[in-house]
């Protein structure tokens, strides 16, 4: 049959729901360490651009996971000061590495040792996952202490508010950054709270 144009009210008061997305299901489990290491009688010796060892580990499901690779270094033939870098990443060429995990160094003198130290924190999926520690050297050569590459896993379930309060009647001050808000105390710098002002968290 035909129906004219604007003769019946088909559609009039309809109604919808917008549904939200169900946030995923966070799965409760056991910490999980991962950790490969070198001993101070490997004398590991590094005089370009090179991994200094690797970490391979397997996660159940989806976790927060801190990288964290700590020794400690000293110039055992160039000129002093020497200046190095170190970081981390998943892709095993030297060159490249994640900037929030980049660190400066400077060798002072011969045989004196530093601090090599570098880190972060991610969530990653289920599987396999590689990182690689990374040392940046030029025109020198370098040799490590023993050494620890070690790879901590929480399941998100773990996760909450952190809650900072800064001493009643203590001066404050604050300082607003790219849409963060800084507040310490000038007395004492030991604490300081940044509010991401722009997510209203």
């Amino acid at each position: 049959m035909w129906i004219a144009y604007g003769s019946n009210q088909v559609g009039y008061g309809a109604a919808w729901v917008q549904a939200k997305i169900a946030a995923p299901t966070c799965q409760d489990g056991p910490t999980l360490v991962a950790q490969q290491q070198f001993n101070w009688p490997d004398q590991l010796q590094i005089n370009t651009n090179a991994n200094v060892t690797s970490l391979t580990f397997t996660l159940p499901q989806e976790m927060f996971v801190s990288v964290v690779a700590e020794s400690s270094a000293a110039l055992v033939s160039g000129t002093a000061p020497a200046e190095f870098q170190t970081g981390l990443y998943i892709d095993p060429t030297p060159n490249v590495m994640w900037t929030v995990s980049y660190r400066r160094g400077t060798l002072p003198a011969t045989n004196q040792a530093v601090p090599v130290h570098t880190s972060m924190v991610m969530k990653l999926g289920a599987g396999t996952h590689t990182f690689y520690w990374k040392l940046w050297v030029a025109g020198y050569t370098v040799q490590f202490d023993s050494g620890t590459l070690t790879a901590t896993a929480v399941p998100c379930s773990m996760g909450g508010q952190v809650t900072a309060t800064l001493e009643a009647g203590a001066a404050q001050q604050v300082q607003e950054k790219g849409g963060l808000l800084i507040m310490s105390r000038p007395a004492g710098p030991d604490l300081s709270v940044t509010v991401d002002n722009k997510a209203e968290s």
